[in-house]
């Protein structure tokens, strides 16, 4: 024993006395430990002890629910003062048959079901505070004790239940707590029959939404990969089509190559021609500037063949350009953004048509025949002097004179 009890026998009263001063010591710190730490002097827990049964004709009770509702945000002005009429009915309520309740929750659960002389409850907004106040956790065991529940609920077979369905089932286990645990308790009133059937209709709302929502999902995902698809083969044209003109530019590459071969044949046929006739008037040999006419035929004939191979290389050049601007412009407005990317990079590297066809006509150009760029009949030219068309055609008279008068003589 920590205390003892002693008896007076002059005034018949009995006193309390500590044995063991350091036991005081200890309780004293502990109670100053817990009014240190513990909530007392919240204003919503001092008011909650309003809802005690035993506080029911309190003088300042009406006040503290007063206070309590006003703290409530889905509380309006005008049940704020309905509060207050209601808590003095309650004051006046006859609650002796009510006491018998070892919980105040289930205490409040029969006064609530009071009914007014009209069928109505008593006390509507009233019994919408006293629930808010009492659902108020005053500690973490209940969300503890919670999660322990819907680990059960769940289980391992349904770890894809969904959230609704979650809280539906939890709170049809919180009601059968009220009776026992066992459905068969449970009243079948007409609010629970209608609100049996709303459940159902909004369940059957709700999937037929999630159908909806899972067809317009599946069809979008059909959209883009028909969409893929055609992009797919596009990029597969476009890049036969990249294939076909870079082998096209291969190919006129090489007739570039052909046409220049030909070119520098008839201008060095033209250049000896034209020096064995030089020599054929000096000498005044028939035979000599006759050969000589034919070496100059022969040579113009294949610069003239040049010319109008030249002149077809760069209407291809041309054609080859266009279609490569047009596959640009193709893959850039049809293709992704990082799929044109790669497929546009290597026809972005290579040159533009007129810049081709400029390569190519000018592997003549380089030696003196920039005319011919300019669809003007080629003329010898050497270290970029001109020599001009007349001296050339009076030289050729010349020598057709002289090959005259050597028929005449």
């Amino acid at each position: 024993m920590l205390i003892m009890s002693v008896y007076c026998t002059q005034c018949g009263k009995a006193y309390f006395q500590f044995y063991f001063p350091g036991m005081m010591l200890f309780y004293t710190k502990v109670i100053s430990h817990l009014q240190k730490n513990l909530p007392l002097g919240n204003k919503v827990i001092q008011n909650a002890s309003c809802l005690n049964p035993q506080n029911q004709k309190q003088w300042n009770s009406n006040q503290q629910i007063r206070d309590l509702a006003g703290q409530l945000p889905k509380i309006s002005t005008e049940e704020l003062a309905s509060v207050s009429d209601e808590w003095r009915m309650y004051q006046c309520l006859d609650t002796s048959s009510f006491r018998h309740a070892t919980r105040v929750d289930h205490y409040w659960r029969d006064v609530f079901k009071t009914k007014s002389t009209d069928g109505q409850k008593k006390f509507p907004v009233l019994e919408k505070v006293v629930k808010s106040i009492l659902i108020l956790p005053h500690g973490n065991a209940d969300v503890e004790r919670g999660f322990s529940v819907n680990r059960d609920v769940i289980g391992d077979d349904r770890p894809d239940l969904e959230m609704d369905a979650l809280n539906g089932l939890r709170l049809s286990k919180e009601v059968l707590k009220m009776y026992d645990g066992k459905p068969e308790k449970v009243p079948l009133t007409r609010e629970l029959i209608n609100a049996v059937a709303v459940a159902r209709t909004s369940y059957e709302a709700r999937k037929e939404k999630e159908k909806l929502e899972n067809e317009r999902l599946e069809q979008e995902k059909k959209r883009k990969m028909e969409e893929e698809k055609k992009l797919q083969k596009e990029r597969e044209r476009a890049a036969e089509e990249k294939e076909s003109l870079q082998r096209k530019e291969k190919r006129l590459e090489e007739k570039e190559d052909e046409v220049k071969d030909e070119y520098d044949l008839g201008k060095a046929i033209l250049e000896d021609g034209q020096k064995e006739l030089a020599k054929g008037i000096k000498a005044k040999d028939l035979a000599l500037i006759t050969k000589a006419n034919v070496l100059i035929e022969t040579g113009k004939t294949k610069m003239a063949e040049a010319e109008k191979q030249t002149k077809e290389i760069r209407e291809k050049w041309k054609d080859i350009g266009e279609r490569k601007s047009k596959l640009l412009d193709k893959v850039t407005r049809k293709v992704s953004p990082t799929s044109s990317k790669g497929k546009s990079s290597d026809i972005k590297n290579k040159p533009p048509s007129s810049e081709r066809s400029g390569k190519g006509v000018s592997k003549i150009a380089s030696e003196g025949q920039s005319s011919h760029l300019k669809n003007k009949p080629l003329t010898s030219e050497k270290n970029g002097k001109d020599q001009p068309d007349r001296k050339r055609k009076s030289t050729e008279k010349k020598g057709h004179s002289e090959k005259s008068k050597c028929h005449k003589k």
